[in-house]
């Protein structure tokens, strides 16, 4: 998961806010990937971002 860390700050940093990252850029589709979310699952990220 150390990767997947990793690429959500980088995406926090270019956009201020994982909410404001656009859903076709490459990178959100690699954290979907890398923890197992698919297009059709509807997941608020924000609730992992409190744990």
């Amino acid at each position: 998961m150390k990767i997947t860390y990793y690429l959500i700050h980088k995406l926090e940093a270019n956009y201020g806010s994982l909410d404001l990252v656009p859903d076709n850029n490459l990178i959100l589709h690699q954290i979907h990937e890398q923890i197992g979310i698919t297009a059709h699952d509807n997941i608020d990220l924000t609730k992992y971002e409190k744990w």
